[in-house]
């Protein structure tokens, strides 16, 4: 009796030590866990044909980069790197996402990987990236596979031009699907080389970096010269990534910019040089 006695005391004390804020936040979390076995079973339907999977990706990826700026903003307000579910999900109602309350809580499960009831909320573009990676290892079904359709995969070397000769480490390899665009290869960049000072890179079939070798952000791999395998024996391949600049798609195709082409020499124009003023010669120019 003393000790249940002396239990309840320890329990009224915690009590008034609880501000008004913290204990219906503690009230929601108890509610919280109530609503996540309906909403898991409903995550799970949503998320049960392909399709589906991969148009939530891209409608959260699509918003994510246009709203980075205002979801950090909003999450860093609570002052901690790692916060509960239910401040999770209570920002993303006052940022008033387009997102229904069973697509709020699939993004919160898949930052909460290990189930924790806590998630890193700064990883969210990670988290993208790693849900349509397990999608794409879950969808290679030994059973039930057609073999000529999961000749996709392929052991991708990443490298960098500019690094290489800085002797950095930058060069890594990865197993991809073939289905991979062009921004999801600069999320792995990201994850596998984070001591570059930028976020931002461009990617290219080719060392030789022109339009033509651009993959852009919505481009998948199978539009341009890769051969895949099945997972168990992928076939190997090469992809150069560059730094970005923020000029639209690639800060080092300037040359190949129509209203740079179409603009007349210093030396075609008269009046433009006197006595005085030395007059560049375009090392590339033809005699």
């Amino acid at each position: 009796m003393a000790e249940a006695a002396q239990e309840e005391k320890e329990e009224v004390i915690s009590s008034k030590i609880l501000t008004p804020s913290e204990r219906i936040l503690g009230r929601l979390e108890q509610l919280a866990k109530l609503d996540d076995k309906v909403l898991d079973y409903k995550s799970r339907q949503y998320l049960s044909t392909w399709s589906a999977y991969e148009q939530f990706i891209g409608q959260v990826e699509k918003w994510y980069n246009r709203n980075s700026r205002r979801y950090m903003k909003y999450m860093s307000q609570y002052g901690k790197d790692v916060i509960s579910e239910v401040e999770f999900k209570t920002v993303m109602h006052d940022l008033r996402v387009p997102f229904s309350d069973v697509q709020v809580h699939i993004l919160f499960m898949w930052l909460d990987s290990k189930r924790t009831g806590e998630v890193e909320f700064s990883r969210l573009s990670e988290a993208l990236y790693v849900a349509l990676y397990k999608r794409f290892a879950v969808d290679d079904d030994h059973t039930t596979m057609n073999i000529e359709d999961q000749k996709k995969w392929i052991r991708m070397t990443f490298k960098s031009p500019t690094c290489e000769p800085l002797e950095m480490l930058t060069t890594f390899e990865t197993l991809i699907h073939l289905g991979f665009t062009g921004a999801m290869l600069t999320e792995l960049v990201r994850v596998h080389v984070p001591v570059l000072a930028t976020r931002n890179f461009v990617i290219f079939t080719d060392q030789f970096r022109c339009s033509e070798t651009l993959v852009h952000c919505n481009q998948h791999l199978y539009e341009f010269e890769y051969n895949g395998g099945p997972q168990c024996a992928p076939r190997e391949g090469t992809i150069f990534y560059e730094f970005s600049m923020g000029h639209i798609d690639c800060p080092l195709l300037l040359n190949l910019n129509p209203k740079e082409k179409s603009r007349p020499k210093e030396s075609e124009v008269p009046g433009q040089h006197d006595a005085t003023s030395p007059i560049i010669k375009d090392q590339t120019s033809s005699n």
